[in-house]
Formats: C-alpha cells, sequence, structure tokens
C-alpha cells in the first residue's frame, strides 16, 4: 500500500474528519412557489427564443412578423394561471380598491339568463358577469389600470415586485421551449385539450364574439387549470380568457424590437393582450397570435403576473 507523507496524511485526515457541520449547498431555486394569496408562481429560467411567426406559417398575421430573436437576461417567477376571482376578492376586501366598472358605467357585455350575450349595465363588474362563477374562476371585466393596481397592492403586501409580464415574456413562458404554433404541437385538432376555445365556430381569424355550441365543454370561460397544461405547467396560456401585458401595442413593432429584454414601444392608446380566448378559435390562440385592446371592460380579459426575481431566489 502506498504511504502518503505525513504532512500529507494529516491533510487528508483533517479534511475527512467529522467537524459536527456540513457546508451549505448550492441553493436551488423553487420551481414553483406559493404567496400569500395562494398563487402559485412557476420559475423561468432566462435565455432566448424566437418569438413571433416564420414567413411559412400561412395563417401568421403581419403583426406577428418578423419572426426574431429575442433575449430575456434574467429569469423571473410567472402566474401558473391568470389570476382568479378568489385572488382578486382579497386584494378587493383589503385595500377597498373599486374597478373602473364599479365606479363607472358597468361593464360592456353581460351574460343574461337565457345564456346569452347582452349589453351590460352599471350592475356587471368583476363581481357580476351575469355567469355564476367560483373563486376558481379567472378575473374577467379588469382593464389595464385594475390589473396594474393589483400589482402594486400585491407588491407592497409581499415586499416583491409584482407586475404584468412583457409582451415576450409572456411568449417566453407560453411557448415553453417550443416553436410550434401552440405550445402543445403543430395540429390544431389537439388544440381543445389544453385551450379553452370555440371549437365548433371561427374556423379562421375570428372576430366575433358569440357564445361557442353548447357540445362544448365549457360554454363560457372555465375555472382556471381545467384542462392540460404547457411544457413548464402553466395553464390557459391559450384560450380561456385574453390576458394585459405591460407593452403597448404597435402592430409593427417587431421590425425594430431590442434584442435582449423588449418593453414594447413607448407610446401608443392600446395594450397588447395574448393567449385567446373562450369564444374563439385556435388559430386566435397561437403562441405568437397577439392583439391590441383600449382600456376595456370586458368578459373576455383577464391578466396573469410576474414576480421578478431577486438575490433571495
Amino acid at each position: 500500500m502506498t504511504r502518503l507523507p505525513a504532512v500529507a496524511a494529516l491533510a487528508a485526515a483533517v479534511a475527512l474528519a467529522p467537524t459536527g457541520r456540513t457546508a451549505p449547498l448550492p441553493k436551488r431555486p423553487p420551481d414553483v412557489i406559493t404567496n400569500s394569496i395562494e398563487l402559485k408562481l412557476r420559475r423561468v429560467p432566462a435565455g432566448d427564443f424566437l418569438m413571433g411567426s416564420p414567413e411559412t406559417d400561412k395563417d401568421a398575421l403581419p403583426d406577428e412578423k418578423p419572426q426574431h430573436k429575442v433575449k430575456l437576461t434574467k429569469p423571473f417567477f410567472v402566474g401558473v394561471t391568470a389570476v382568479t376571482v378568489g385572488q382578486f376578492k382579497a386584494f378587493a376586501a383589503a385595500s377597498g380598491y373599486k374597478t373602473e366598472a364599479e365606479t363607472g358605467g358597468g361593464a360592456w357585455k353581460t351574460i343574461d339568463r337565457a345564456g346569452r350575450i347582452v349589453d351590460g349595465t352599471r350592475e356587471n363588474n368583476w363581481r357580476n358577469t351575469g355567469l355564476e362563477q367560483t373563486d376558481d374562476f379567472p378575473v374577467v371585466n379588469v382593464n389595464y389600470p385594475d390589473a396594474e393596481a393589483f400589482c402594486a397592492w400585491l407588491s407592497k403586501k409581499e415586499g416583491k415586485t409584482y407586475r404584468l409580464p412583457t409582451e415576450a415574456e409572456w411568449e417566453y413562458a407560453c411557448r415553453a421551449g417550443t416553436t410550434t404554433r401552440w405550445s402543445c404541437g403543430d395540429d390544431k385538432d389537439e388544440v381543445p385539450d389544453f385551450a379553452n376555445i370555440a371549437v365548433d365556430h371561427f374556423p379562421k381569424h375570428a372576430r366575433g364574439n358569440g357564445p361557442k355550441a353548447t357540445g362544448n365543454r365549457h360554454l363560457f370561460m372555465a375555472p382556471v387549470g381545467s384542462l392540460k397544461s404547457n411544457p413548464w405547467g402553466l395553464y390557459d396560456v391559450h384560450g380561456n380568457v385574453w390576458q394585459w401585458c405591460a407593452d403597448r401595442y404597435d402592430e409593427a413593432y417587431y421590425a425594430n424590437s431590442p434584442a435582449a429584454d423588449p418593453e414594447g414601444p413607448g407610446k401608443g392608446d392600446l395594450r397588447v393582450i395574448r393567449g385567446g380566448t373562450w369564444s374563439r378559435g385556435p388559430l386566435d390562440c397561437r403562441s405568437a397570435n397577439r392583439f391590441g385592446l383600449s382600456s376595456a371592460i370586458s368578459l373576455w380579459v383577464g391578466f396573469r403576473v410576474v414576480r421578478e426575481a431577486d438575490g433571495t431566489d
């Protein structure tokens, strides 16, 4: 047996001797965190991806082009689902906040007892959509300022920075490493397993806002997480409700978008919404599909939040 020199043997013995404590293991960020209002968020790594639609996609719209490489330089946490009625209820109860629908003229549309979409009244807001909703439904009838107010309250409550996702963050999280038209692939017949959408109507890009055929699994909005998730465990990135993003909307923005951490144009009257909604078909919930909306109070629009990662994550 080879004999170690005395000094080397002593050093080896010291290294192997128990000390009563162990060196701390490298901290691994949690995959999912749950905050004080039971809002679950998934950690998303920094990285790059191809944003928008390629020229080869015959269904792509002009504002989805040119497809371009985007780098997100920081990790972030994103809501596993859209913000729910129950989570928004916690915000309203704690802060006394009143949405613009509650302080103004009510929601744009409502669902009547016969299941028809009709003009809204002063009584219609996020609490009263006309549809019986439990706390696990996505909150709707909230406009962009309402969503920002929720984020500001949650930031103060948690001591962390919550905000709406940038459009690039939203698409990156939606794609979850995929390059296909939907995060579930390129076959539109597979999409209804992942998305609460109109599968019997609107074979092309829909601009109608009627209810779906009664044969569908959910006639209107569905509780969050009712269908399959994308590869990163995020639900309803396709369908159910459109989701507000932080960016202003410009249909030609992609031609001039910065390569790293784009935040949208500096001016514009519309805000980006992403993800499609319950009354539209599969082409309107593609990963690259984007839409610009004014500060609407709508049955078709909710929001998902981002929490910025910091040195403790």
